[in-house]
């Protein structure tokens, strides 16, 4: 990245408090002009009688837009390693005082939200299957380190309790707790507007506390990823990392425990080590380190600590893992309505040199258009559902097979596996699941990239002419400028990725062609890894681990005992492991229920499809009425004697004026966001 466009965290808030800045500004020229636009998604849209028609000054939308900016949503920054490499122990370094439990056992068994607030407060809330019994409180407390240990911490496992845990006769607060929400007062949560969520060990022995860790890392902006000086990474470090590759510009690398080597040579010689280990184990390259020894934070020794290093790194990686998504889409909001607003303007300035007639011919001359605008807005509309609906036919042929083929694939490698690896069945299949679905989609991509793109190439062409005719018809001396940069789709159409538009925000619709593809549909729509069950069937292939320990000595009897139990139905659930990556199951042990791959495939494409049309429908008749006001009210000021071209014209070069202020402050900010979403896309 180039120097001056390195985005530090207060690189970042300045950026954002200039883009809220801009759209206050955008916000002030609207409410001169009296602005509204169609509003679907708020609240008061929600309530109105008639949500789709429903409208709101712009100014209003443009205002509570710019709060939102700066309303400083926090970064979410998981914690994640192993049980014993000190997880606890750097959260409570980064917030300089110690409130989470400690050890060198498993002690993190709930996800723990740890976020600035003031009285220290924490919230628990239980998962479904408890909530009745249990409903989410919220207690203060003045002792908040003894006071959520109960809710976020598994006793040890050479205890009595502990041990209990393991056999599987009490259960885990993991399998219990959804998650701790902890309010704490900290300068560095305020200051640097995170929220830390800390998790439980990658290698613990609880089985649940596994499943915990691996479903964070899709829901936050980044991730530690923490093992320590003295273990080095490890067999569990590396199968999970090899899991969440496709997150891997979300991990950020630190080495704990650095005051353990002898010295800077050693330091040297294990961060070398490691990042090879992590080269060649999980296939994740040109990987940064930073070690760090959070003791010594802790004993008041922090210039010898790696943290003012580290803290630093951390604040521009957060910024570009997430800050770059928290101003893209409000720059693009702005982008858009700063070229609708100019747009009105200059229509404005060239319809004040005509005459009346000529203003009323202009009105009927809309008028009589109206009902072409509307058979070509039907037709687009057509093509987008009948488009959608043969890339969901397309995207979903052959699935009938893909629980086989997984099968088959899950069998071939258990044959393979010797008895070490069989004892880590549990922590290896799920990666072979996955990677099975992933190739099945990948088969599919290009038919999907090159249907994806005729469609975007369609609205593109289709908008254009719609919203050129209205100019046309409302305006005097109209040229097309030629292309999309005719009408202000700059901002709805981005890199092959379809953005539009819908009122009050922009909405993102499917990654396309040059996005992510078909491969995509599950980070993109989903938020979540392609196979949606690969990550949640961990729990469900945990029990397999007591029935190879109670198998050692038999390598055979155990794969059969592995492949039999891979058959049978899920426990109350209709589906085996292999049909419930197709069809969903429900978590016998949460109650949770969770899509299957075609029912999320259908469901998102059809939300995509009902999305793009409304958004359609909403630029469409946005541009009309906008059209359609102008020129009413040219005829309503000349028939009443309000109208005064002079002060008009004076009125339109100062909005003029302040839109080119605008704009150069726009471009600055959009020069250095796009470079940053380039560069977090780079592989």
């Amino acid at each position: 990245m180039n120097q001056n466009n390195r985005m530090g965290l207060s690189n970042f808030k300045h950026i954002r408090d200039s883009l809220a800045s801009i759209l206050f500004d955008l916000a002030d020229v609207a409410e001169q002009r009296q602005e509204t636009v169609i509003d679907g998604l708020t609240r008061d849209a929600l309530l109105a009688p008639d949500p789709h028609n429903f409208r709101q000054p712009l100014a209003k939308i443009l205002r509570d837009r710019a709060e939102n900016v700066r309303r400083k949503a926090a970064f979410r920054l998981a914690v994640v390693g192993e049980f014993k490499v000190g997880k606890s122990t750097l959260i409570n370094a980064l917030l300089e005082r110690e409130i989470l439990a400690t050890g060198r056992r498993p002690t993190t068994a709930s996800i723990t939200s740890l976020r600035n607030g003031d009285p220290e407060r924490f919230r628990v809330t239980y998962l479904p299957t408890y909530a009745k019994d249990h409903p989410t409180f919220t207690q203060e407390t003045t002792n908040l380190a003894y006071d959520i240990a109960p809710y976020i911490s598994d006793p040890a496992n050479d205890n009595e309790v502990g041990t209990a845990l393991i056999s599987g006769e009490h259960k885990s607060l993991s399998e219990i707790i959804k998650e701790v929400e902890v309010w704490c007062t900290s300068d560095f949560l305020r200051d640097r507007e995170i929220d830390i969520i800390d998790t439980p060990g990658l290698g613990s022995v609880f089985p649940p506390h596994r499943a915990v860790t691996f479903s964070i890392v899709p829901e936050v902006d980044a991730t530690i990823f923490l093992f320590s000086t003295e273990d080095g990474v490890g067999q569990a470090e590396i199968d999970f990392l090899r899991y969440v590759r496709e997150y891997v510009n979300r991990v950020f690398f630190v080495m704990s425990k650095a005051d353990y080597a002898l010295g800077e040579q050693e330091l040297h010689e294990q961060l070398v080590f490691n990042e090879d280990a992590i080269a060649q184990r999980a296939q994740i390259e040109r990987v940064t380190i930073y070690p760090v020894s959070s003791r010594r934070v802790l004993e008041g020794k922090i210039g010898s600590s790696g943290f003012p290093d580290m803290l630093s790194a951390l604040d521009e990686f957060l910024m570009r893992a997430g800050g770059a998504a928290r101003l893209e889409s409000p720059m693009y909001f702005a982008r858009y309505h700063l070229t609708r607003l100019r747009d009105a303007i200059d229509a404005e300035i060239a319809l004040s040199n005509q005459q009346l007639e000529s203003i009323i011919t202009l009105k009927s001359n809309l008028e009589s258009e109206k009902k072409r605008i509307e058979a070509r807005k039907a037709d687009l509309l057509r093509y987008v559902e009948d488009t959608v609906r043969d890339i969901t036919l397309d995207a979903s042929d052959g699935i009938d097979h893909l629980p086989a083929q997984i099968q088959i694939q899950v069998e071939k490698q258990l044959e393979q596996y010797d008895i070490g690896k069989l004892m880590r069945a549990d922590k290896l299949l799920p990666e072979v699941i996955k990677g099975v679905a992933e190739q099945w989609l990948r088969e599919r991509e290009q038919r999907f990239r090159n249907k994806a793109m005729r469609l975007q190439q369609r609205i593109e062409s289709d908008l254009t002419a719609i919203l050129e005719t209205i100019q046309r018809a409302s305006s005097v001396n109209f040229t097309s400028r030629g292309s999309t940069s005719a009408v202000p789709i700059t901002g709805i159409f981005r890199n092959s990725v379809i953005r539009f538009v819908g009122g009050t925000t922009i909405r993102s619709g499917l990654s396309l062609a040059a996005g992510l593809g078909l491969v995509g549909i599950g980070i993109g729509i989903l938020g979540i890894p392609i196979l949606t069950t690969g990550m949640i069937l961990l729990p469900l292939l945990f029990p397999l681990r007591q029935v190879i320990v109670d198998s050692l000595k038999f390598a055979k009897q155990v794969r059969n005992t592995i492949k039999e139990g891979l058959q049978k139905p899920i426990p109350g659930n209709p589906h085996n492991v292999y049909s419930a990556v197709i069809e969903g199951f429900l978590d016998p042990q949460t109650g949770t229920p969770h899509q299957g791959l075609r029912r999320a495939m259908s469901a998102s494409l059809a939300q995509w499809s009902e999305q793009l049309k409304e958004s359609i429908v909403v630029v469409i008749q946005d541009s009309l009425d906008q059209a359609s006001r102008r020129l009413q009210d040219r005829v309503e000021k000349e028939e009443s004697g309000r109208w005064d071209r002079q002060r008009q014209i004076e009125e339109l070069h100062a909005q003029q004026g302040t839109l080119e202020v605008v704009e150069r402050r726009l471009i600055e900010i959009e020069t250095i966001v796009k470079q940053l979403i380039e560069e977090t896309h780079v592989p």
